[in-house]
């Protein structure tokens, strides 16, 4: 597994290049960069597999360097290294997708147990150009409803989806992943891509070719009904349907608005956002 370490300090980065390369089998350090900009452009040349993503660095820091590498390569995955214990880095951090967060000076045993677990989420995808594809379509639209992507982003979301015109969201408790989706590839009436998939619920968002949006709205609730009928004890919470893909973060609010009001009322299976219950 290929990767960049990234940090101002040479001797920092030299120190943790030896600790990997002395203490680590499956990685290889493939570059080291000094600043953001020479990260981004590193992650450009050497398309690692993860970077190892200082957060305090002059000129650009960590998080704009990750913004911008995002860009050209989504598949990246990073640990922010830092020496501030701060909330507010680790949630900016969060926002772009980071899932770990070493200090230092910190122990061996906290860095050796972020890498493994970053190596096992990587390597735990699919492979090949079919799953690299369905990998990419999920981090584009789970950037899409934390409204988070670029113009870039959208555009290259809509070569998967030419034909989209906009859709709705469905927020989804009470099944798993591997139950859920024979259910929708037999009853969508339209293209769909996960967009998360949480401990407690999945999000999904449709893709409509159809701009009528009584028609979207019609498919939506009938699809809802269509899952919560089919796997006993499944909750769905309804986005609105939206005309362009840029608004699917609003489709996806009220979904997860939806779904918060009834996970917890056995009465009811799904809802629109600000509905009348539907059982």
């Amino acid at each position: 597994m290929k990767l960049v370490i990234v940090d101002d300090e040479m001797i920092e980065r030299k120190a943790m290049r030896k600790f990997i390369e002395q203490s680590m089998t499956g990685f290889e350090v493939a570059g080291e960069a000094a600043n953001g900009r020479m990260a981004v452009e590193l992650a450009a040349e050497l398309k690692p597999d993860l970077m190892l993503m200082d957060i305090k660095m002059p000129g650009m820091d960590g998080l704009e360097a990750i913004r911008q590498i995002r860009k050209i390569n989504p598949f990246i995955r990073f640990i922010m290294v830092s020496a501030y214990d701060s909330d507010d880095y680790a949630k900016e951090a969060w926002k772009e997708g980071v899932k770990e967060f070493i200090l230092k000076p910190g122990k061996k045993e906290d860095t050796i147990s972020a890498l493994f677990r970053v190596k096992k989420e990587i390597e735990g995808n699919p492979s090949g150009s079919a799953g690299r594809e369905d990998l990419m379509k999920r981090e584009l639209a789970e950037r899409m409803i934390r409204k988070q992507a670029t113009a870039v982003e959208y555009r290259r979301f809509l070569e998967h989806f030419p034909d989209a015109k906009g859709g709705f969201s469905l927020v989804i408790s009470g099944c798993t992943g591997t139950e859920l989706h024979p259910v929708l590839d037999r009853h969508s009436p339209v293209p769909y891509v996960f967009a998360q998939e949480k401990n407690d619920h999945m999000v999904i968002l449709f893709l409509a070719e159809e701009a009528e949006e009584s028609v979207v709205r019609n498919d939506a609730l009938r699809l809802a009904r269509m899952i919560t009928f089919s796997l006993k004890g499944s909750r769905a919470g309804v986005g609105y349907p939206v005309s362009s893909i840029e608004n699917f973060w609003k489709s996806y609010r009220e979904a997860e608005a939806a779904w918060a009001s009834i996970s917890a009322d056995d009465s009811v299976a799904y809802q629109f956002y600000h509905e009348e219950k539907a059982k």
